[in-house]
């Protein structure tokens, strides 16, 4: 999608548009259920290269928001599931051409993988305060723009520390060393990486804070419009911050019983958003994949 989200009030004049989208900055859409297994929490959903499927993890523990658990794949055209790998994770990425995946095992080792077939093609290993240090879990990301770029961040000593990985020649550099949460995404160019509640600017070093509410679970960018990032914000909802505009837009989701919006992330045009739901019922986790298309 080269064009911003629609926002409700966009077809209004230009002298009435600012004032009607302070008070009517939504972005409405249509919501279809894809994946609901009560017994088996599913999380970690992922696009295909072509947009034609959904990549997830089927938890074995409903006791979890998150629970290891087995690679399940949906066809979104004739909406059937085949499942992977029964070997169990917590969570993977998919690297931005849709062919590879990245999980963390036992924190030493980042093994890339095939997508489809789940082989083991080679491995990195993270700097070692993390390998060295039981409670340092990193979190593993593809860069949005390379399959030869990882990124990863974890807790040591009350900062989180980022990191990049290229796996060409196997540089590891440390990006950022700051009080804040682990929740990131790497974004455009290499260059802007939104870690927790702001963006930085790796070449500039400029710094802008992303006006979010507690309560924050994930972020994503839009891979087509890189001013675009979505922000999961738990029982607050979907939010999307313009990073032009320095403004952000709710996203309307009804889901049903009041699920919390743990994790989103844009189709590989742009065009559609996969959202995880997840609702907490006195400890047992039941977790809904959703398919959001905006409205025209």
């Amino acid at each position: 999608m080269k064009r911003m989200w629609s926002v409700l009030g966009a077809g209004l004049s230009m002298g009435l548009a600012a004032t009607f989208l302070l008070s009517c900055n939504v972005i409405q859409g249509e919501l279809t259920l894809l994946v609901d297994d009560r017994e088996h929490p599913a999380h970690s959903p992922h696009w295909s290269s072509d947009g034609s499927k959904i990549y997830f993890i089927l938890g074995e523990d409903d006791h979890e928001p998150d629970p290891w658990g087995s690679v399940w794949k949906l066809d979104l055209e004739d909406n059937t599931l085949i499942q992977i790998t029964d070997q169990v994770f917590c969570d993977f990425d998919v690297s931005p051409d849709g062919d590879f995946a990245v999980t963390d095992e036992e924190r030493e080792v980042f093994w890339i993988r095939d997508l489809e077939t789940w082989d083991k093609l080679y491995s990195c290993q993270p700097c070692k305060r993390v390998t060295s240090h039981w409670g340092t879990t990193p979190h593993v990301k593809f860069s949005l723009e390379s399959e030869h770029i990882l990124y990863y961040a974890y807790w040591f000593s009350g900062f989180v520390f980022l990191h990049r990985i290229n796996l060409t020649d196997s540089l590891d550099e440390e990006l950022l060393s700051i009080q804040s949460s682990p929740i990131f995404a790497p974004g455009p160019g290499d260059t802007l990486i939104a870690l927790n509640d702001t963006v930085y600017n790796l070449t500039t070093g400029e710094q802008i804070p992303i006006p979010i509410k507690t309560g924050l679970k994930e972020l994503q960018w839009n891979p087509v419009v890189p001013a675009e990032l979505l922000i999961s914000l738990g029982d607050n909802g979907l939010f999307l911050f313009n990073l032009v505009e320095r403004k952000t837009y709710r996203i309307e989701i009804n889901t049903p019983k009041g699920y919390d919006i743990v994790d989103a992330r844009f189709s590989p045009d742009g065009e559609s958003i996969v959202l995880l739901a997840s609702w907490n019922g006195d400890g047992f986790f039941e977790n809904q994949i959703w398919l959001f298309k905006p409205l025209d």
